[in-house]
């Protein structure tokens, strides 16, 4: 795969718009004010799921002129697909809920929007100073598969294997975000914008990259109107455990997260910058 050149000093990078317009303006007003160039803004995909403002979110993006990859919901909505293929485990909370929000995307995104979403490429390759970066969805093969801070070693370093020339993964789909030192690679979840990180507050993540004596990864979150957004949902029959969660910071159920993980529920994050090359 060919490495896109990048010559800034710093790269940002988010997940999971996931419809959310209000987040998605006020991210853009806050990038466009330290005057980060659109070019280097990536997404790792999943602009639309849960929310109810899918065309106008898709509108922002086009208007912004950034980066993005599609994630497992464009894939499937491209795909003309019954559901949004987010691997949930069938007959758990999330995969019942999935089916009330997916349905109202497919319903309810234009045609103008499809054909958006239809020119978005699977993956980048990004050249940034001295290193190699790889920007995925889920996994480096598997769109839909999930990778949290206490995923084991194991799993993380068998994902990697394959990419000898690109040493930094930047990942969305999990919606928490993290920073991982393998072996001889760096998974960096860049976190999600439209939904809370299950950690109790209604904050949006986001990750920058800075070249500053080295490579220096940090995690940033920011605040916005969740409760217009919540709102839109409710007067959208869209399903209220979702709603509910921009409202206080909590998942409807923690299926998908690691057992060694799901204590930390409720528990504020902290913003984290970190030097990793």
């Amino acid at each position: 795969m060919k490495l896109e050149r990048r010559d800034s000093k710093k790269l940002i990078f988010f997940g999971g718009a996931y419809s959310n317009l209000e987040a998605t303006r006020e991210l853009k007003s806050i990038l466009d004010s330290q005057k980060i160039s659109p070019k280097d803004i990536f997404c790792t995909g999943d602009i639309l799921a849960y929310c109810a403002d899918p065309n106008e979110t898709i509108e922002v993006f086009k208007e912004w002129g950034i980066n993005s990859i599609y994630g497992n919901v464009e894939e499937q909505l491209v795909g003309d697909q019954e559901n949004c293929g987010c691997n949930f485990k069938e007959g758990t909370e999330c995969d019942i809920l999935s089916r009330n929000w997916y349905e109202y995307i497919r319903s309810n995104v234009t045609e103008e929007s499809m054909n958006y979403l239809r020119t978005l490429p699977a993956t980048f390759s990004i050249k940034f100073g001295d290193h190699s970066l790889r920007i995925i969805h889920g996994g480096v093969n598997d769109i839909s598969k999930f990778f949290f801070k206490e995923t084991p070693l194991e799993f993380f370093e068998k994902e990697v294997a394959p990419l000898v020339d690109e040493q930094i993964i930047i990942a969305g789909h999990s919606g928490i975000p993290f920073l991982k030192e393998l072996k001889n690679h760096y998974w960096i979840n860049a976190g999600v914008i439209g939904m809370p990180a299950n950690d109790g507050t209604t904050r949006a993540w986001y990750l920058e990259l800075t070249l500053e004596d080295g490579l220096w990864a940090s995690l940033h979150s920011f605040s916005y109107n969740s409760k217009s957004t919540s709102e839109k949902m409710n007067k959208k029959n869209l399903p209220s455990e979702y709603a509910s969660t921009l409202i206080n910071g909590i998942w409807p159920n923690q299926d998908i997260i690691p057992i060694a993980q799901r204590d930390n529920q409720g528990i504020a994050l902290k913003e984290e910058k970190r030097k990793i090359k």
